[in-house]
């Protein structure tokens, strides 16, 4: 049986060169060892993404499931602040004056008729 083996497979000795590339110098195989750890840091981090992403799916828990998610920032915005600087006497000014236009409006509609009345006075 070893014999057949030996005459279809049989073991062959190779010589292996020293340096195959000479033009490479060792500090250019430390730069490219240092980039395949880099890689290997960078596929550590995708993998621990999916996992987090997975267990945080897999939670039955609302509350649990929600504390991920604001981790990740996806959620509600707790920033209340508002976008333009206001004064209150010009806030006031624009509801009595426009109290009848706006009041058809939705919220949003009357809040972007502020911004919108802020800034022309503000150029002005």
């Amino acid at each position: 049986m070893s014999g057949l083996i030996n005459e279809h497979a049989p073991i062959l000795t190779r010589c292996l060169k020293d340096k195959p590339t000479p033009w490479i110098a060792d500090s250019i195989l430390s730069l490219m060892w240092e980039r395949d750890l880099a890689f290997t840091v960078d596929k550590e981090i995708r993998v621990a993404k999916v996992k987090f992403a997975n267990e945080l799916l897999k939670c039955s828990n609302g509350r649990a499931l929600w504390n991920g998610l604001s981790k990740l920032g996806i959620g509600k915005n707790k920033s209340t602040s508002f976008p333009l600087n206001i004064t209150s006497k010009s806030l006031n000014n624009y509801f009595i004056n426009n109290y009848t236009q706006i009041a058809g409006q939705d919220k949003k509609d009357s809040l972007h008729a502020l911004m919108n009345q802020a800034l022309l006075t503000k150029s002005v």
